[in-house]
């Protein structure tokens, strides 16, 4: 989650997936510190059926090693080939009991209503079905506005990092967002 105070001690806050889970809860508990936000890839929250279908990564994590982890991973989510050592780095200290630990606090995210932040939603446009309709919902009920990413999956901020900086830059700045985003609808 990236975040930048705003002269008049509020934020602009950013979460991407999880992190966006966690701006959500944010934004429930205390929408006065808030300037503007925004979240992409973030599931609104789960049901018990998606959580537990989750949940059963668990033990694949203990199953394969982080580089066959990594691997998957890269190909699941579209991340680009530069970022696999980080990615093997960073799966060496997840632990496999994190997955229900996420999952968990997935299935608890409470969504904010009559909240008057501005806020985007963002999914990219090779995301699961799932998570378009989180994107979806999660724009109906704070309202916010919704877009899309063309060509991109999950972790888009990797896949296209110009793009990804002129859209945080523009919402935060108040000026239109990149023409590239389209409306989802």
């Amino acid at each position: 989650m990236i975040h930048r105070y705003t002269p008049h001690g509020r934020a602009h806050i950013v979460g991407l997936s999880m992190g966006g889970a966690v701006a959500v809860r944010l934004l429930s508990d205390t929408p006065e510190v808030i300037d503007s936000l925004i979240v992409s890839g973030t599931a609104a929250r789960l049901g018990p059926v998606i959580a537990a279908l989750n949940k059963l990564n668990e033990p694949l994590m203990r199953i394969l090693k982080p580089a066959q982890l990594a691997s998957l991973m890269l190909r699941q989510f579209n991340i680009p080939q530069q970022y696999l050592p980080v990615l093997r780095e960073d799966l060496r200290h997840l632990k496999a009991e994190a997955i229900s630990h996420f999952t968990d606090a997935l299935v608890k995210v409470e969504l904010p209503h009559g909240v008057q932040v501005p806020t985007l939603v963002v999914v990219g446009q090779k995301e699961t079905f799932m998570a378009k309709s989180a994107a979806r919902e999660l724009s109906r009920t704070l309202p916010a506005k919704a877009v899309m990413v063309p060509g991109v999956g999950h972790v888009w901020n990797l896949e296209a990092p110009d793009l990804f900086t002129a859209m945080v830059r523009a919402w935060i700045t108040d000026q239109p967002l990149p023409e590239e985003l389209v409306l989802l609808a």
